[in-house]
């Protein structure tokens, strides 16, 4: 019984850093037009998770990722960027951390 509480308070903790990332990705500057002046960016949720997205150093601004309508000429750039999530539940504690990027104007 002990394991499977173990078992559920982990499932449990991975659940709510996922509903973090969620939050965080509807929250990130893709959502307010914003490029890089808006991060770090935090936040909390009821459920026992908290989420930061930051702006990627290390991939940073490129050119726009083959495969889409805008090519080279348009000068539209891809920022690139982490959300970084923690779940707790019980003595569980998870972190995921995931990228993504926003296509925007050269000029940020």
């Amino acid at each position: 019984a002990e394991r499977a509480a173990s078992a559920m308070a982990h499932t449990t903790a991975f659940e709510v850093a996922e509903r973090a990332i969620s939050v965080a990705l509807a929250a990130s500057p893709a959502a307010s037009g914003a490029r890089t002046a808006r991060v770090p960016a935090t936040g909390t949720l009821d459920e026992g998770a908290s989420y930061r997205i930051d702006f990627d150093a290390t991939g940073g601004i490129t050119a726009v990722p083959e495969g889409f309508s805008l090519d080279a000429d348009t000068g539209f750039k891809a920022y690139h960027y982490t959300v970084t999530a923690i779940g707790i539940s019980a003595e569980r504690r998870v972190a995921l951390r995931q990228g993504f990027y926003v296509i925007g104007p050269p000029d940020g």
